[in-house]
């Protein structure tokens, strides 16, 4: 069961406040660590440390990350009101980390960089704020 939650697949009809907490903390701490590679990439290619295609394969490592955190969070449903909010917010969350993740693959400029710092910042402040909640 401890795999199951640290995964965020939960049986259906199963889900209990904790639990959903657990698998939403373990999604937004998921996608900030795809940001924060996709950062360091960013700031590489930057640098001129990094060839485009080291780039690109970096960056689209990241989207699979952010994919697959995206889905672990879909596939669990909130058992009450204040889990809807939660789910919400790091929905919205999700939603805008894909949008900085698309743009820093198109062009890797110093404010897509900056863009994809303030995501994370917001991902790893939703961890904060919940886990306090556990």
């Amino acid at each position: 069961m401890v795999t199951v939650l640290a995964w965020g697949h939960l049986p259906a009809g199963e889900t209990s406040a904790r639990d959903f907490r657990v698998a939403a903390l373990a999604s937004a701490r998921a996608a900030s660590d795809a940001l924060a590679a996709a950062e360091l990439t960013g700031e590489a290619v930057l640098a001129k440390r990094a060839t485009r295609p080291y780039a690109e394969s970096r960056l689209s490592d990241s989207r699979t990350a952010l994919a697959g955190a995206a889905d672990r969070f879909a596939g669990v449903g909130p058992p009450d009101e204040s889990c809807e909010r939660m789910r919400d917010e790091l929905g919205e969350l999700l939603a805008r980390a894909n949008v900085v993740l698309s743009v820093i693959e198109s062009a890797v400029t110093e404010q897509n960089v900056a863009d994809i710092v303030a995501v994370t910042a917001a991902l790893d402040a939703f961890v904060r704020d919940h886990r306090a909640g556990n």
